[in-house]
């Protein structure tokens, strides 16, 4: 399995800022130039962020701000717990091909994400985004699955509609579950304790929500980022709603049929 861990000249990059070199052309040095192709790909998904905003966002840079990242790397490697990860994913589903995964400090970056690069997609780990790493090996898992539902055909196409989002990222949700089941559920779906006791309280609304929306792409943002009062719904309750329609069916049709789902375009309710 191919690691890149770029973020290491990242921080050769922050290592030579108390040196008192240019924020700018020590950037270029150690981190820009040597991993330009990658770069340049990754910010091109962020349509609002141009290369002159890159650039005045470094010359911003101070070595303290990166203080808690360093910290964390002199406690642990986080390919150690990516390579780890990696193993018991592939126990779960073998992938049709070993995937580049790319350990990197972004600006913008999610503390994972799958985008295409050189013609395949690629696993991305923002570790600028951890506070610590002890949700690093769910993510990775979350991420796994996503990027097998692009090699094995549901995301080439998407809809966006709720239905194909419910789908890509319930599946998402009940892998790193398959894969780290002694982890608390709450983990897994990214929420708190107290959203999570609200939503398995209110889990028949929501999926009654989700029914009758199931086709709007509109819908998407409600469910996964902003809530929707008018609906009595707060933030965020896609990620239980997703986790809980795909355990749903896997308790109808069996653990089998799990990697049935990742050729389907919709959930399937």
């Amino acid at each position: 399995m191919p690691i890149h861990p770029i973020y290491k000249d990242f921080v050769r990059f922050l290592n030579r800022l108390d040196k008192g070199e240019n924020q700018w052309e020590a950037y270029q040095k150690y981190y820009l130039e040597p991993h330009k192709d990658f770069l340049l790909n990754y910010w091109q998904y962020f349509s609002d962020i141009g290369f002159e905003a890159i650039k005045q966002r470094v010359k911003r840079i101070k070595e303290n701000h990166y203080a808690n990242l360093k910290s964390l790397l002199v406690q642990e490697i986080p390919e150690k717990i990516v390579e780890n990860a990696y193993r018991r994913c592939k126990e779960i589903i073998s992938p049709p091909y070993e995937p580049d995964i790319y350990l990197m400090v972004g600006f913008f970056s999610s503390e994972g994400f799958v985008i295409e690069f050189r013609n395949k997609p690629i696993i991305g780990i923002g570790l600028e985004r951890f506070r610590d790493f002890n949700l690093l090996d769910i993510v990775f898992a979350h991420e796994y699955a996503h990027w097998l539902t692009r090699c094995l055909g549901n995301a080439n196409n998407p809809t966006g509609t709720l239905g194909n989002i419910l789908l890509r990222e319930g599946l998402a949700f009940v892998f790193s579950k398959l894969v780290f089941s002694n982890k608390p559920l709450y983990k897994h779906l990214f929420l708190s304790r107290a959203r999570l006791n609200w939503c398995i309280a209110n889990e028949e609304h929501l999926i009654a929500i989700a029914k009758l929306k199931i086709n709007s792409s509109v819908a998407v943002s409600n469910f996964f980022k902003l809530g929707d009062n008018e609906l009595g719904m707060p933030p965020r309750v896609g990620n239980y709603i997703s986790y809980r329609l795909v355990e749903r069916y896997l308790s109808s049709q069996g653990q089998e049929k799990l990697k049935k789902l990742f050729y389907l375009k919709d959930i399937p309710l």
